[in-house]
């Protein structure tokens, strides 16, 4: 019995040949070159079911060379033949490169001119592999993505590649980050986490800020938020990256600081991806209009004037988290002299803008940074401010899209933000004088009063009276 079963089987191998399992027809360049087109997924399902697995992992000539009837099966879209192939133990099957195409062929700017622009290439070069398409524009990229993570059998492979059991099939080295690619940039942040923990070598590909900040109507926006998520999760540094933005002067902000400016919400979702580091702007600028909230009618129910505005209590709290010196962001105010045809302007800053808003909370956090009153403070300027004339507006100030009417609280609770900051200020004053000089007082007055004790208010009497007072 057992002859005849073995004659049998050495019989059905011999019925059939590889390459009678798969479709050839001539080229369309060379007739007499044939070309791999097709399967034959009932005649490889009867082989399975025949226990030919041995010959089905055989290589099969194409227009490619010698490929894997897996390599065919995954190139041709034949998903359900393909995991047949591994489930019954099939050899040599494994996902390359190829099998996750297509990728972007659009050139952007890392084509040619990208130096001319802040980059990144994602993660460290000696980590990496070039993904193919890896200077295209990245929309382009995003697309190609998309497309692949839409194909049938996509979604079989990510789970199984995923999950935590082992798998019937290899996957290179280099599919494996293009799996991680594909994941960051369908913004999959599960996905992209898991494969970046299996992956040998990182994906390798051009990023811009351009990417992820658009204009829209006129402002500055995040943007791929998704994408942006996934990416930081699995540790893709923007630390290089600078966004431009252009007020008065071009000014290039360091990513961090950008989407803190532009998206408070996302920021805070996101620092812990997003070590700071220090910065200051370079020029004068206009950047504290991204501190700034629109009153609504019933917060000022008495109010005819819905240009109001306040300063954000929360944004100016994160902003010494967010590595953004509150100190250099200013606001340019113009107004007409009265009796005079030119227009004058100057930059004020954000304690200014506290203390004529009657803000004492936000006049408060200025103040602890060590910011100062400008030139504003002076008295004329608050004469102009409550000047009686109603079709005179003395100082204006610019938030897109368009000058609004710089329009002060009253005068009590102006002088009530003043207060807060000048308490504030001395706070902080003092804490530096003790910091600075305590110590070494301290020791003085040991060696003073040596042997006996001295009492420890005579310490806090001198720290007091030698602060030096704060300018506000």
């Amino acid at each position: 019995v057992a002859c005849l079963a073995e004659s049998a089987e050495m019989g059905s191998e011999e019925a059939f040949e590889i390459t009678d399992l798969v479709i050839y027809q001539p080229a369309d360049e060379d007739p007499t070159n044939l070309e791999l087109v097709g399967l034959k997924e009932f005649q490889i399902a009867k082989a399975l079911l025949d226990g030919h697995a041995a010959k089905l992992s055989q290589r099969i000539p194409s227009q490619w060379g010698d490929v894997h009837l897996f390599d065919v099966c995954l190139f041709l879209g034949f998903a359900d033949t393909a995991w047949a192939l591994v489930r019954y133990g099939v050899e040599g099957c494994q996902v390359e490169m190829h099998h996750l195409g297509p990728f972007g062929t659009i050139k952007g700017p890392g084509d040619v001119t990208f130096l001319s622009e802040p980059y990144c290439w994602g993660f460290p070069v000696d980590r990496g592999t070039w993904m193919p398409g890896w200077n295209c524009h990245i929309q382009d990229a995003v697309e190609a993505a998309e497309k692949v993570a839409r194909k049938l059998w996509f979604p079989d492979l990510l789970d199984m590649v995923c999950s935590e059991q082992k798998l019937g099939f290899a996957v290179s080295a280099e599919a494996m980050a293009r799996l991680l690619d594909i994941a960051i940039l369908a913004g999959n942040k599960e996905a992209a986490r898991v494969l970046h923990g299996k992956c040998a070598l990182l994906p390798l590909r051009w990023y811009s800020s351009a990417f992820f900040f658009h204009w829209h109507t006129d402002e500055l926006q995040p943007f791929a938020i998704p994408i942006l998520r996934a990416a930081l999760a699995v540790g893709i540094d923007f630390s290089e990256l600078s966004v431009c933005f252009c007020d008065d002067q071009i000014e290039w902000i360091p990513f961090s600081q950008a989407l803190f400016l532009l998206s408070t919400s996302l920021w805070m979702e996101l620092c812990g991806f997003l070590p700071p580091s220090p910065w200051r702007p370079e020029h004068k600028n206009n950047l504290a209009r991204y501190f700034l909230l629109r009153r609504d009618a019933q917060e000022r129910p008495d109010s005819d004037d819905l240009n109001r505005f306040k300063l954000d209590t929360k944004k100016l709290q994160n902003a010494g988290k967010a590595g953004v010196d509150l100190r250099c962001i200013k606001v340019p105010l113009m107004w007409s002299p009265p009796g005079r045809n030119y227009q004058s302007r100057t930059f004020v800053s954000l304690l200014d803008l506290a203390i004529v808003w009657g803000q004492p909370d936000c006049a408060e956090i200025c103040a602890s940074m060590d910011m100062e009153l400008t030139d504003f403070g002076r008295q004329s300027c608050w004469d102009a401010l409550y000047c009686v004339s109603a079709d005179f507006r003395a100082f204006y100030f610019y938030s897109r899209p368009r000058t609004h009417p710089l329009v002060a609280a009253s005068p009590d609770a102006c002088m009530d933000a003043a207060r807060s900051a000048a308490i504030s200020a001395l706070r902080v004053a003092h804490k530096r004088h003790v910091t600075e000089k305590g110590f070494v007082l301290y020791q003085t007055l040991l060696k003073r009063f040596d042997p006996s004790p001295f009492p420890l208010w005579i310490l806090d009497e001198i720290l007091a009276l030698s602060v030096r007072a704060p300018t506000i």
